[in-house]
């Protein structure tokens, strides 16, 4: 119930958008003309298979591990209807008034509910882009650096730690990164506020160590901890926030600053690259 509340409140401003949509919904299917008969149609399919998967907290989490989709911005899909029913059903409650006056006043009301129950992007401290993805431009940048300098190795064997903002949009913007900290894996440490001492699995609570230590600066670990976990996952790259406190504190576990943005910080993990080049038997010369 933490894993749905969170995406509902991230995405749909504390759930008020979720009950305009059901309300929107029943109005739609109580309407009897042929356009809406069509817009039922469209959207029945969609709503029996989202009510089975994505809305059914019995399945979510097994479904989401077993399909592998915190790969994937599968978001976008189960948003989608909100942005298309709430707007056709105001538009309808709008034009089914006799008077001007009659529609100005439904549509100052309903602008009204809409506004309230929205959220707007400043208060939620939402950067306004000016690229084509809608992402903030340090995620482009911070990708960017790492695919340059990871030069010929593929961008599947270098897994990266983002930080917890960055780390909600770099499926979105691209896939093939590997993401150490799963979605899932980094909304249910962060909810439910559980520490590695709630486990036994090493696996678990190595990336719950680097949520805690990189995402929330909850509290310091000795170095051989923290590189122990950085090596359990095998990763690379860590994009750290600028004003974090632990920036003394990667490089003395002996990550390098490669590059950074006006908010990120970007770090490299050489010891996991001599690993992996020794894995592949290289020879590395230092001159």
């Amino acid at each position: 119930m933490d894993f749905i509340h969170q995406c509902l409140k991230t995405y749909q401003g504390e759930n008020f958008f979720l009950l305009l949509f059901a309300g929107a919904m029943l109005f739609a299917f109580w309407l009897k003309d042929p356009e809406s008969r069509a817009l039922r149609l469209l959207l029945w399919p969609y709503l029996t298979v989202l009510v089975c998967t994505v809305y059914n907290i019995l399945i979510m989490r097994v479904f989401i591990q077993k399909l592998n989709l915190s790969g994937e911005y599968y978001r976008f899909f189960w948003l989608l209807p909100i942005c298309v029913v709430i707007p056709y059903v105001c538009t309808r409650i709008v034009s089914g008034q006799k008077t001007r006056v009659k529609k100005a006043l439904v549509f100052l009301v309903l602008t009204a509910v809409i506004v309230i129950a929205g959220a707007p992007a400043w208060s939620r401290k939402l950067p306004l882009t000016s690229n084509p993805y809608r992402i903030p431009d340090d995620m482009i940048i911070a990708c960017d650096i790492i695919r340059k300098d990871a030069g010929r190795e593929r961008l599947e064997d270098v897994g990266v730690v983002f930080d917890f903002n960055l780390n909600l949009l770099v499926t979105q913007y691209d896939p093939s990164f590997r993401v150490i900290i799963p979605y899932e894996n980094m909304m249910t440490t962060v909810n439910t506020g559980r520490t590695k001492t709630d486990t036994d699995n090493i696996w678990l609570n190595s990336r719950i160590t680097l949520v805690e230590l990189l995402m929330l600066d909850r509290y310091w670990v000795p170095h051989e901890d923290f590189m122990s976990a950085l090596n359990v996952t095998d990763t690379a790259y860590v994009v750290y926030d600028a004003s974090g406190p632990n920036h003394d504190y990667l490089l003395g576990a002996g990550l390098a600053e490669i590059g950074r943005t006006d908010d990120y910080v970007i770090y490299k993990y050489g010891w996991y690259f001599d690993r992996l080049h020794k894995s592949r038997g290289y020879l590395k010369v230092t001159f």
